[in-house]
């Protein structure tokens, strides 16, 4: 791993809400994830609940938790798609982010072309377009729909395509929102192989995923979520462990 030692990811006291309308109260409150709070006369969803951590070079980091528990809220903070309630977001090194397939791609557009014009956002010359087109095209394996508007691409062929994307360009930082278990064996076993040259490089991983044998080979550290509350950060095995004992309890009678 080639690390800059000045990156780094800092969250301090990071809270996030989320105001909730009156009709989505009562049977379907509890789809909504975090916890249902009331201020000033008004209710809305604690999604994450003063969330803090630090990661230095060489960090990787899963989050744990069930479905609704602040993992994907917690990424998007992290990425700056949602702006906190309270606390604070820093970072230093370039960050990317593979959390939502459609972030950043345009469906009427080629698969090849959007490859492109990710690499303009990215800051890379023409002369590397090529190169990189091939390097996603190889991995993603579209055939001729590589040259298709995305519009016509299926779930699995986007993903292939954005995590192809995601990991061709150098990053300082990469968020990644249940990547490495998307897919059949084969897309499983390509992602795995292209995600370990990807860590070689990279400074800072985090990584959200239900499948923790994943997070046991490329996590030194794990964090639990529990109803948008941080209930346990440290190495990964001993996270396991207590994302496995929070949630036993919290399915027990």
């Amino acid at each position: 791993m080639t690390l800059d030692q000045k990156s780094f990811f800092d969250v301090r006291e990071l809270s996030i809400r989320f105001p909730v309308r009156q009709s989505v109260l009562g049977a379907d409150a509890n789809r909504l994830g975090g916890e249902i709070q009331s201020a000033a006369g008004h209710q809305f969803v604690s999604a994450l609940d003063n969330v803090s951590f630090r990661l230095e070079a060489g960090d990787t980091l899963g989050l744990l938790g069930h479905n609704g528990s602040g993992k994907t809220t917690l990424l998007r903070a992290m990425a700056g798609i949602f702006p906190p309630t309270s606390g604070e977001v820093k970072y230093q090194g370039k960050l990317g982010n593979a959390i939502n397939i459609n972030i950043g791609f345009r469906p009427e557009v080629s698969g090849r072309n959007n490859i492109k014009l990710k690499a303009i956002i990215a800051g890379k010359m023409r002369s590397e377009f090529e190169q990189l087109v091939e390097d996603v095209e190889t991995f993603a394996r579209l055939g001729p729909y590589l040259d298709m508007p995305m519009r016509t691409y299926s779930h699995g062929m986007r993903a292939r395509l954005a995590f192809g994307v995601a990991t061709a360009f150098h990053y300082d930082i990469l968020l990644l929102d249940e990547w490495l278990g998307a897919g059949d064996k084969e897309m499983q076993k390509s992602a795995s192989e292209r995600m370990k040259q990807f860590v070689e490089q990279a400074n800072i991983i985090i990584l959200a995923t239900h499948h923790t044998s994943l997070m046991r080979r490329w996590c030194n550290m794990g964090l639990v979520l529990q109803k948008g509350r941080m209930v346990f950060i440290g190495p990964i095995g001993e996270a396991i462990e207590a994302y496995n004992e929070a949630y036993s309890l919290e399915d027990s009678p």
